[in-house]
């Protein structure tokens, strides 16, 4: 009966956590039309490391913050996950570390914890003239525990589990503009040790950037879901660059099912030297990216 039930709970695991946020202040910043732009990490699309040249080492902290109501009402918590992910690589080979989710659930029946680590390997090229694919291979590890209430006491549950997932990606240049498709997890499977395993979903994602000035770049994009727990967006973003090392970016998301699912970002970007310093916002969580060029 036991067993029965935390199969039944684990796989209540939300897709959305293999997915996770959004890991990087550009790509937040400009609501993920970086799908076909260079210079950005390689979470939408694999290709667009193959349009960069030269060492990189990226960190990137994001954090949670409180609304006003949250401070007033005094049973609240701060929440933040902080740190979101590094990378370290040349030109079209990357690796990286991320933790996609970071969940504590607690309600009448008990508490569920669980978390989702992803180690990438990127490997990105150009094919063919100017033409760019790019490929990511994926290890997840996952926590898993939960104490659910039985009668006056708790059945305490623990697991673990390890998985992989695949994305490939494109980008094609074609005069000033860009145009980029992935698919994420074309491939994947997480296996637990003692329940069912699970597999992450799959999700399409397309971009076109243009830039009609060497200041200005404008973009829109959408993304399309295997998932019926998940739903499809659409972005738009737009950077403008005042000043040779300065950037200001904004974007919108929205998707057809929930007027609520309509949000803007916005963000900036700072470059010192070998050093750029990125900001995003977007809904309740900021963003801060540090990049490091070799």
């Amino acid at each position: 009966m036991i067993g029965v039930l935390v199969v039944g709970v684990l796989l209540l695991i939300p897709n959305r956590s293999f997915i996770g946020d959004s890991p990087d202040a550009v790509s937040v910043a400009l609501a993920e039309v970086t799908v076909a732009k260079e210079g950005v990490y390689c979470f939408y699309n694999p290709a667009v490391t193959g349009l960069s040249q030269g060492e990189i080492i990226m960190f990137s902290f994001d954090y949670v913050y409180e609304s006003i109501e949250d401070v007033l009402n005094y049973e609240s918590k701060i929440r933040g996950r902080y740190f979101s992910y590094f990378l370290i690589g040349e030109g079209g080979v990357n690796l990286s570390y991320r933790p996609v989710s970071r969940k504590d659930l607690v309600n009448e029946n008990g508490e569920i914890i669980y978390s989702v680590d992803e180690f990438l390997l990127n490997l990105a090229s150009l094919l063919y003239f100017n033409f760019y694919g790019g490929v990511n291979f994926k290890y997840y590890y996952v926590r898993y525990g939960e104490a659910l209430r039985w009668g006056e006491s708790y059945n305490l549950n623990l697991d673990t589990g390890n998985g992989y997932g695949v994305d490939i990606g494109f980008v094609y240049t074609f005069g000033n503009i860009n145009v980029g498709l992935s698919g994420i997890n074309i491939i994947s499977k997480v296996y637990y040790k003692d329940y069912e395993s699970d597999r992450p979903p799959t999700i399409f994602r397309g971009a076109v950037v243009f830039h009609p000035h060497n200041l200005v770049r404008v973009g829109i994009g959408g993304e399309k879901n295997s998932s019926s727990e998940l739903r499809d967006f659409f972005n738009a973003g737009i950077e403008f660059k005042p000043f040779k090392s300065i950037w200001l970016r904004g974007g919108l998301t929205t998707s057809s099912i929930s007027k609520d699912d309509f949000f803007y970002s916005f963000g900036f970007g700072v470059s010192i030297r070998s050093t750029e310093v990125n900001f995003g916002i977007r809904k309740s969580r900021v963003y801060l990216t540090l990049k490091i060029k070799g």
